[in-house]
């Protein structure tokens, strides 16, 4: 699952591992300037299909399936 928080000007995404998702590797943190660079982020980097953006994004956590945390940039 992510956690997504607006510190400030920016936004920070944090994984936080669920009991159906393995922790084995921590996935470190990442920051974005505005919410179109997050967006794009999840759309195109994890995969994540923009109604789920839309609808999840105010709640700040989107759950995430195995395929798309293995798509987390190192």
């Amino acid at each position: 699952m992510l956690m997504i928080e607006r510190r400030g000007v920016q936004y920070w995404v944090e994984f936080l591992p669920t009991n159906d998702q393995f922790s084995a590797f921590a996935l470190t943190s990442k920051s974005f300037l505005e919410i179109q660079s997050l967006t794009h982020f999840l759309r195109n980097t994890l995969q994540v299909p923009q109604e789920v953006i839309d609808k999840d994004l105010q709640n700040g956590f989107i759950s995430l399936s195995p395929e798309q945390i293995e798509r987390w940039p190192a």
